[in-house]
């Protein structure tokens, strides 16, 4: 069993570039019983674990952090694309809308036909500003377990 602690220790401490340290630590406890020695190589191994343990989760919200960094930034490039793809059509559907408007007569179904198209391409141009305007990866609620972007 000691034969396995010290093993353990020593190959923790090599990948910890600890290994000089730990001889030179051993030898200077010589002096003291096998047992001394024993008890503080299996403190010594649970604080290298500990220490490995952290540097493992510091290693692994570090790469949490980078995956929402690449997240947010994917969607942002999606948003602006979606912007500027939408924003060329939507801008010839309201002018051709609006110069049909000019040229429809007052009360006319036509008009309303025309002015119902201008709402709706506003909303959209709202839609698209909003869009322009993503700066944070934020979800909400949507559908059942779905999330979607959060725009406001």
């Amino acid at each position: 069993m000691i034969l396995l602690i010290a093993g353990v220790v020593f190959w923790i401490a090599s990948l910890l570039d600890a290994f000089e340290w730990l001889v030179d630590l051993v030898h200077h406890y010589e002096q003291y019983e096998l047992d001394e020695v024993v008890i503080l190589l299996s403190i010594l191994s649970f604080a290298l674990g500990a220490f490995a343990v952290r540097r493992w989760l510091e290693s692994s919200k570090e790469h949490a952090r980078r995956l929402e960094t690449e997240r947010v930034k994917v969607a942002m490039e999606a948003a602006g694309t979606v912007c500027h793809e939408f924003n060329q059509p939507l801008q010839v559907i309201m002018g051709t809308a609006e110069l049909a408007l000019a040229e429809a007569p007052d009360g006319s179904k036509m008009r309303q036909y025309l002015e119902n198209i201008l709402d709706s391409a506003e909303r959209i141009a709202e839609l698209i500003n909003k869009f322009n305007r993503f700066t944070a990866y934020r979800t909400k609620p949507y559908y059942k377990d779905q999330d979607i972007l959060d725009l406001d």
